[in-house]
């Protein structure tokens, strides 16, 4: 999401909190979390529990919000109560590891007692989600080894008739 007026409605009807990434265009630092930490698996199974919204520090909305939330510095990451959206819950600012920002995500969960997104279960000794294992396999076992089979055969095929070509038979 990009609007944060939009976001904030979202997260008071659904009852989860606001992950408010502020960013903008020229911000490589911002550039750098987005491409190796917000998208790292155990980060997004974490922020599945929040309202996400990216906000462009540049736009009109943006500069009003970094007035608001008093941002000083980008990459920043506001977290906000989804019943009190203007009010500071956990304040991140600056580039931060995966490592870092999953323990101060599992520290909001916690304290917020942020409940796991629907069609997920919780992870014992830990605040991490996984989805739901479907009731049965797709396929029985028999099928993934004849698929295993067949790929190894045509790979030979393949081989066989690149290591062959352009060779003349002498008969």
């Amino acid at each position: 999401m990009t609007s944060l007026s939009a976001a904030a409605a979202v997260a008071a009807d659904e009852g989860r909190p606001l992950f408010i990434f502020f960013t903008a265009n020229w911000c490589k630092p911002c550039h750098r979390m987005k491409a190796e930490v917000l998208s790292d698996a155990r980060v997004r199974i974490r922020l599945a529990r929040f309202i996400r919204v990216q906000v462009n520090a540049d736009s009109t909305e943006g500069k009003k919000a970094w007035q608001t939330y008093r941002v000083s510095s980008l990459p920043t990451t506001i977290i906000a109560a989804s019943d009190r959206p203007d009010q500071v819950a956990r304040r991140i600012e600056g580039l931060r590891t995966i490592q870092e920002l999953t323990e101060d995500l599992d520290h909001v969960i916690e304290a917020l007692a942020v409940p796991a997104p629907p069609g997920r279960e919780r992870l014992s000794g830990g605040g991490d989600t996984i989805p739901r294992a479907p009731e049965a396999a797709p396929w029985p076992w028999w099928v993934w080894l004849l698929a295993g089979a067949l790929t190894a055969l045509g790979a030979t095929i393949v081989a066989g008739h690149w290591r062959t070509r352009g060779q003349r038979r002498l008969d």
